[in-house]
């Protein structure tokens, strides 16, 4: 990815830091078409060759920052333990932590954007969707009123690629679902973007 295409997807400020980062360590950058099961991911090289991060291209500006930020702690975390720990262990936390609170120092970020970041690095997780605060303060900057699978509440129908769930269980990053025309279950990606189900779907004969 050109310099150039990766500052037009960050907010406004903060390139100069994700300059810093990305310039400590051989890494290669790779745009993505949207994916049904992950907003990006960090991938081991092989034997002569460098790490891969892959984004989304359909993330906007703060999602896509934060999105980066999680994989460039794998990125420093693989670098400086390899592969002898967890992928989101205590060094991974480490790595995210310190990263989010860097973040937050940067003064062109919205307050309440700060605010979520350094909440959130009291205690990171492996998802941005494990803290609703988080997550919805990013929504309100992107201006995301879009719906996905974590807004759906256990027992609620909902509407994925043209057919009708039920929403049974929440797992860590995915969510149990039953088909309901077959009965059948599946595993579902909490960042999954779904549809409601028109009032006319979800009404009983008498």
């Amino acid at each position: 990815m050109h310099q150039r295409d990766l500052d037009s997807l960050l907010p406004d400020g903060v390139s100069p830091v994700f300059n810093r980062w990305l310039n400590a360590y051989a890494v290669r950058l790779r745009l993505k078409a949207p994916r049904q099961t992950r907003l990006a991911d960090f991938s081991v090289p092989g034997l002569g060759e460098i790490p891969t991060i892959t984004l989304n291209t359909d993330l906007a500006p703060f999602q896509f920052m934060v999105t980066l930020t999680h994989e460039i702690a794998h990125l420093y975390t693989w670098y400086r333990h390899g592969s002898r720990v967890r992928p989101h262990g205590p060094e991974w936390r480490k790595e995210f932590r310190e990263r989010l609170l860097e973040l937050a120092a940067v003064k062109t970020l919205p307050t309440a954007l700060r605010g979520a970041l350094r909440k959130h690095a009291r205690k990171p997780t492996s998802a941005t969707h494990h803290d609703p605060h988080l997550l919805n303060t990013l929504r309100l900057l992107d201006g995301d009123d879009s719906l996905c699978l974590t807004d759906i509440p256990i027992g609620g129908q909902f509407l994925f690629r043209g057919r009708l769930f039920r929403k049974v269980k929440d797992a860590r990053t995915r969510s149990r679902c039953v088909d309901q025309s077959s009965g059948i279950e599946y595993h579902i990606s909490k960042v999954a973007p779904v549809e409601r189900v028109p009032i006319a779907r979800t009404e009983k004969p008498s």
